[in-house]
């Protein structure tokens, strides 16, 4: 029993639900994705333990891999943000979009960083 005769409803149509579920699930993976490549690419490149080629040495064969993953979120990050009339740099710092050297991917896929 309450003690209020009459309270709002706080029903939630399903189609309301849904709706907002997924967007809520999109909006929060798109910020995920992106802080995700931020800490990589700082990891990366701002290392105060490590060289960027020391860390592409490590990585062996799947430093090409890296890059190509990395390169190809930024332009899906890009892609997605220019649906908004935006683009990534709205959604993670300049040093974040583009390499802060030349990186080039071998046949073998090691890299060469400078």
């Amino acid at each position: 029993m309450s003690l209020f005769p009459s309270k709002p409803d706080t029903t939630i149509p399903p189609a309301k639900g849904i709706a907002s579920g997924l967007l809520d699930s999109i909006d929060r993976e798109a910020s995920r994705r992106a802080g995700e490549h931020v800490d990589a690419w700082r990891a990366f490149w701002q290392s105060p333990e490590a060289t960027p080629q020391q860390i592409a040495d490590e990585m062996g064969v799947s430093a090409g891999l890296f890059f190509g993953i990395a390169g190809a979120n930024i332009t899906h990050i890009n892609e997605v943000a220019l649906l908004i009339g935006k683009t990534a740099a709205d959604f993670m710092p300049a040093e974040c979009l583009t390499t802060a050297k030349p990186v080039t991917v071998n046949p073998d896929g090691t890299v060469t960083i400078g």
